[in-house]
């Protein structure tokens, strides 16, 4: 967890924003493809953040709850990953990290081993 390591790279588009990297000892390369302002830039890994704390209605600090728990299997429902099988991986406050299982998807960024990060509404526990 301190120093992280993830092969292949990571690509995932969002509308016009493509971002393309790899995490190698805790550093993220952004790769020149990249279309935000990182590309072609090398950065540490944020620190990831478990028990994120975030005020209540009544003004108190709470603990936000996990819904998924890592390595809880999940099917994917967004329409360009959909049914396609999948472990988790950890939480983040950005979304749920999680790894590829399944081989039965015809895009080649959907292969068994691939990391995505989606949010919790578009996971469905298996």
């Amino acid at each position: 967890m301190d120093k992280p390591s993830f092969q292949p790279s990571i690509l995932w588009q969002w509308g016009d924003v493509r971002c393309h990297s790899y995490v190698t000892d805790g550093r993220i390369q952004f790769l020149n493809d990249c279309t935000h302002d990182l590309a072609g830039q090398t950065v540490d890994l944020p620190e990831y953040l478990k028990n994120l704390e975030v005020e209540s209605p009544n003004g108190k600090e709470e603990a936000m709850p996990e819904i998924f728990n890592e390595g809880d299997q999940v099917v994917l429902k967004p329409e360009n990953l959909l049914g396609v099988q999948a472990n988790v991986v950890m939480n983040t406050p950005q979304g749920v990290v999680c790894v590829i299982t399944s081989d039965d998807h015809p895009s080649g960024h959907s292969a068994r081993g691939t990391l995505v990060l989606l949010t919790a509404d578009e996971l469905k526990k298996k």
